[in-house]
């Protein structure tokens, strides 16, 4: 079972980080791809998804994809039925993201794809701006998976937690996710899973020509959670909200 969930944006650099992974990590590493818009529309998104995914992808390795900022494709089909059934045909496993509040149509297209696939979906919780409800997600985790028609068993459940960058950040999402597992933790989920991003937004401000050091708030907040054991997810070398990466070589970090 993979112990380390990365977020990766749709970028040439991970996917270039994709092809490189040996054999015995595709067993310990699970990337979940969030398909980024592009100003040629949803559909030359997809199409250039499906492309480097082909061109990447090691054998043996199951793919999450959430299709959250690219829903639908330019005819108004979801987009995910279109990245499900053009990688069924390259024999390269997904497992859709389903997000809680998606409406009934995407959801039912996450059910068929995961169908298509190994049967198995990542159900997502919280958002950039909006951390996960351990009350009201209950409901909603019921109706998601209603509609898609698949079960907690067949599901990785996300508890994503988005930016943290400080003591006081790890200590609330420590107790937004502690609340969360209470309430949903007993499903019978396929694995849980705690992400969050540590990677600051801009790194203008950091000296150039040298190495600086940044702290891992994101895996302070996994060590905190140690006793409930879920796996590790974290953003890599982005921001969560960060669409495109404006890397400056001068500006070493280490991360």
């Amino acid at each position: 079972m993979a112990r380390y969930w990365p977020v990766l944006k749709a970028r040439a650099g991970e996917f270039k980080a994709l092809a490189q992974l040996r054999d015995q990590e595709v067993s310990r590493i699970q990337p979940l791809f969030e398909v980024s818009p592009s100003d040629d529309g949803p559909t030359q998104a997809g199409l250039k998804f499906v492309r480097q995914v082909r061109e990447a992808a090691p054998a043996g390795l199951t793919l999450g994809v959430d299709t959250g900022y690219a829903r639908v494709n330019d005819d108004g089909r979801p987009l995910i039925t279109e990245i499900a059934n053009d990688l069924a045909q390259s024999g390269i496993p997904i497992a859709p993201v389903i997000r809680l509040h998606d409406q009934e149509e995407h959801l039912s297209a996450c059910g068929e794809a995961a169908r298509l696939h190994s049967e198995t979906a990542i159900v997502r919780l919280g958002s950039i701006t909006t951390d996960p409800d351990p009350v009201a997600d209950a409901a909603r985790v019921s109706r998601a998976l209603s509609i898609a028609k698949i079960s907690p068993d067949r599901c990785h459940l996300v508890v994503d937690m988005a930016e943290v960058s400080s003591e006081r950040d790890v200590s609330r999402a420590e107790q937004v996710v502690r609340n969360v597992l209470d309430s949903l933790g007993d499903e019978g989920w396929a694995s849980v899973v705690v992400a969050s991003g540590a990677m600051p937004s801009a790194i203008t401000s950091l000296p150039r020509n040298e190495a600086t050091p940044l702290t891992r708030w994101d895996w302070k907040l996994w060590r905190r959670l140690a006793d409930r054991r879920p796996a590790f997810g974290d953003y890599g070398i982005a921001h969560p909200c960060q669409r495109r990466l404006n890397f400056d070589p001068s500006v070493p970090a280490e991360f």
